[in-house]
């Protein structure tokens, strides 16, 4: 029984030494699903109608 208590508080004590924090290298990723919109329907692929503002003004300037 003394072996399972000392064994259960080293496991507690062991569990607040968190590593320090770790920097993120990875570039942020934006996923965009859209269900209904056609390509031939968006302005930054050719078409006439201002349909699609925010669409044509990220594929303007994706770093804005």
């Amino acid at each position: 029984m003394r072996g399972f208590l000392g064994l259960a508080l080293l496991l507690w004590a062991l569990a607040g030494c968190a590593p320090g924090p770790v920097e993120n290298h990875f570039p942020g990723v934006l996923i965009i699903a859209v269900d209904a919109l056609r390509a031939d329907r968006v302005g930054v692929y050719g078409y006439e109608r201002h349909l699609t503002p925010a669409i044509d003004a990220f594929a303007a300037d994706p770093d804005a």
